[in-house]
């Protein structure tokens, strides 16, 4: 028989089942609630890079989180690997990033990090990297950068979970929480009240609604981003990068094109005009995956943060109740580091970096009527 829950996650994306795989495998009992649609998450319709990273010499916390999941990612793929049978696309690539001019700052970063790093000059781009026909510039080739799939690292995840024994509760809402002194004792759901010994807030784009209950009104809001995906043969092998746009080929001739960021709430769908813009940017780069077939073109909301940064730590004066939310366009690449800390957090261990600069604590509270409150 089941043994009470002890941890009960709101949000089935990347962050919510990574925790639930970290506290699961450490042997918490778990169940992970998730009502939004699947192709919505930023995690699944994300492009699935990894940048990489030294986590012993990052500079800033939000650099540890990217450093210290490009640290994790080879074992852990192969760990979902064995665990599930089920690959999630990891391989180590490269990508080529397109600053614009040489950017002496960001090389510094890296140095410091000790990242490696070529700067090849505009002219050798076409020869140097097959499939990009003209550069943008000088281009940065980090030989390190990797990449997963994205619905084959959710498909992987939840799989391990389950393996696991967390308890996936699908098409289930989350409405808001029972309190009695200052601690969570139950989450309101669509399925009932769901009592547990501690509360986790990982619905990515979605967590805003619920902490809105908490009086936290600008926490969370959803940016769209489209992508296109499109079967080209070109010879493209490393991903391309350029300001908020991107091609990332997933070795089989499809190629991804992304992406757009769009502030139109929860507004679903694609447009002509995101298409377009992000078919003009292949173009720039390679003619040939322009003209490539349009396999799908889709859209999904990213969680973003008043500061842009990720939300991570407990929930105001609540001694039960935590958040992992707020990551924006970082979501995969932060999501194990993220994971590591949460699970170290609620589980009552030193976390491995401060949470001070993840603090939702500081963002501004408006006095909200708390029902079941005594």
């Amino acid at each position: 028989m089941r043994k009470a829950d002890e941890i009960v996650i709101v949000g089935g994306g990347v962050i919510g089942l990574s925790t639930a795989f970290f506290l699961a495998r450490g042997g918490r009992q778990v169940t992970v609630l998730d009502n939004s649609p699947t192709r919505d998450k930023a995690s699944w319709a994300g492009a699935g890079i990894l940048p990489p990273g030294n986590p012993a010499l990052a500079s800033t916390p939000c650099d540890w989180l990217r450093a210290k999941s490009a640290e994790l990612f080879p074992t852990f793929s192969q760990e979902l690997l064995q665990l599930t049978g089920f690959d999630n696309g990891f391989r180590i690539c490269g990508g080529v990033e397109f600053p614009g001019q040489p950017d002496w700052q960001w090389e510094d970063s890296l140095r410091d990090e000790g990242i490696a790093f070529e700067l090849v000059s505009e002219s050798q781009i076409p020869s140097r990297f097959p499939g990009i026909d003209r550069g943008l510039g000088p281009g940065y080739f980090l030989p390190a950068m990797a990449q997963v799939r994205n619905p084959w690292h959710l498909h992987a995840l939840k799989n391990g979970c389950e393996k696991l024994g967390v308890h996936l509760r699908d098409n289930c809402t989350a409405f808001d929480f029972q309190i009695q002194g200052g601690r969570i004792t139950a989450l309101n759901s669509s399925e009932g009240a769901l009592s547990a010994d501690r509360f986790l807030v990982a619905g990515g784009a979605w967590s805003g609604k619920i902490l809105k209950t908490l009086g936290f009104e600008s926490s969370v809001e959803p940016i769209r981003g489209q992508i296109v995906l499109i079967q080209a043969d070109v010879p493209l092998r490393q991903i391309v990068l350029a300001g908020k746009n991107y091609l990332v080929p997933r070795g089989d001739g499809l190629i991804l094109i992304g992406s757009t960021e769009e502030d139109v709430g929860f507004l679903r769908g694609t447009t002509a005009e995101g298409k377009s813009s992000l078919l003009e940017f292949a173009r720039r780069i390679s003619p040939s995956i322009a003209e490539g077939k349009v396999v799908d073109h889709w859209s999904g909301f990213r969680p973003k943060s008043p500061t842009r940064n990720p939300l991570i730590g407990r929930v105001g004066d609540f001694e039960n109740l935590y958040v992992a939310t707020g990551h924006f366009r970082s979501g995969l690449q932060m999501s194990l580091g993220t994971a590591l800390l949460v699970s170290q957090l609620m589980t009552g261990a030193n976390t491995e970096i401060p949470l001070d600069s993840f603090s939702l604590n500081e963002l501004p509270v408006s006095e909200v009527p708390l029902l079941f409150q005594s």
